[in-house]
């Protein structure tokens, strides 16, 4: 375990030789390199799988570099044990890691500063992002995202035309940027920061989901003050972004949305009229809001005369209000928009008005078929028995 490492001069290297390091005060690099590389630079690692762990205990760590240089890692842990245990980038550090990052204990803060990493990230601590760039993943391959399930981030940059893989549940405080391919969340939640925001989403760089029920979906947290989001979301080949804008609010909240593939199960009337897609939106938190909503669907999803479509909002198991929302479907650009209302929660979707007709409710009287009118009554578990079903 090295206290303290100080690479002096212009043109000094430290060679690990593949061997492990372990730093429990600061590291100093003020070789003038850029190089990209393993075996290049001030701090040389020597091969992809040699690592670099950070694990104070009694301090605070800090990597330094100088203008215009690059101090290049194989493969980086985080591990201080101090509190708050932070490891922060002094200015001027970029730093490039060549294989994977994880950080298990502590802080990391980038300073403003570059981290660019190659492989995969690891994350069950913290990661801060006081300004702008931060952790970039410009892999050439699939890179992933795990962790305990209790990870943040700061500033996160998706630069991998493989994509970015999540595989647990995952905070981002401060920016997500889309510079290439799509950041894929399968089952898992996504959650915003009160403070965060979003660049470069696109329809082929966006937060990808599986469009079933059980996905988590994203999460964003709201404060107590008007706040618009937009949720850059779709599933596999489809962008369906969806803007929630409180323009009146007291409460700090937060809403969880996930699109869904298909026809909404509650739909009335004869397929052939509707949208094969819907938004569950789910909120907590917030007291008396109001509300403008916007969702974007595709058009090859619609069967049916859109341009006679209302929007369906299914809440508590019926539709409200029956026969739809009129006035709230834009067919020529395949919008849903509702303006200053007092609701949040629901799942949404678009069809003609017939489809938002009452759902009934069926209660079951006695042992038998599923599929038996005689089985169900629709006025309570003692009432008679329905005539059809």
């Amino acid at each position: 375990t090295t206290l303290f490492r100080s690479i002096n001069g212009s043109s000094s290297s430290f060679l690990a030789n593949g061997l492990k390091v372990n730093i429990g005060g600061n590291l100093i690099n003020q070789n003038t390199t850029n190089t990209v590389g393993v075996v290049n630079g001030g701090y040389q690692p020597g091969t992809a799988t040699q690592l670099t762990t950070f694990d104070g205990t009694v301090n605070d760590q800090a990597i330094s570099g100088v203008t215009g240089n690059l101090t290049n890692f194989a493969k980086v842990a985080v591990n201080n044990t101090f509190t708050p245990g932070r490891i922060t980038l002094s200015a001027n550090t970029n730093i490039r890691i060549n294989s994977d990052l994880t950080l298990s204990k502590g802080i990391l803060n980038d300073g403003g500063n570059t981290i660019t990493v190659m492989g995969n990230v690891s994350n069950a601590a913290i990661h801060e992002s006081p300004s702008g760039n931060g952790i970039v993943l410009p892999g050439a391959v699939r890179q992933v995202i795990s962790g305990n399930g209790k990870g943040q981030f700061g500033n996160i940059i998706i630069n991998n035309a493989s994509d970015v893989y999540m595989v647990d549940n995952t905070t981002i405080n401060n920016m997500l940027t889309f510079t290439n391919g799509n950041l894929y969340i399968d089952d898992y939640q996504l959650t915003f920061g009160q403070n965060a925001t979003i660049s470069g989403a696109t329809a082929v760089r966006m937060v990808v989901l599986n469009g079933v029920v059980s996905d988590e979906g994203v999460r964003k947290n709201y404060p107590a003050s008007p706040s618009s989001f937009t949720f850059p979301v779709g599933v596999a080949g489809k962008y369906t972004p969806v803007t929630i804008n409180l323009t009146a609010n007291t409460s700090a909240g937060n809403i969880v949305l996930k699109p869904v593939i298909g026809d909404h199960p509650g739909l009335q009337n004869a397929p052939g009229d509707e949208l094969h897609y819907y938004w569950s939106v789910v909120s907590s938190g917030f007291g008396t809001v109001i509300a403008s909503h916007d969702y974007t669907y595709i058009g090859t999803d619609v069967t049916g005369a859109e341009a006679s479509f209302n929007c369906g909002r299914f809440l508590a198991g019926n539709w409200v209000p029956a026969n739809g929302i009129t006035g709230a479907i834009v067919a020529a650009s395949h919008h849903i928009t509702l303006s200053n209302v007092s609701y949040i929660d629901g799942e949404y979707t678009a069809g003609l008005p017939a489809n938002f007709t009452p759902v009934a409710t069926y209660y079951s009287i006695t042992s038998g078929s599923w599929e038996a009118p005689g089985t169900w009554s629709t006025v309570s578990n003692s009432g008679p028995a329905a005539s059809t079903i």
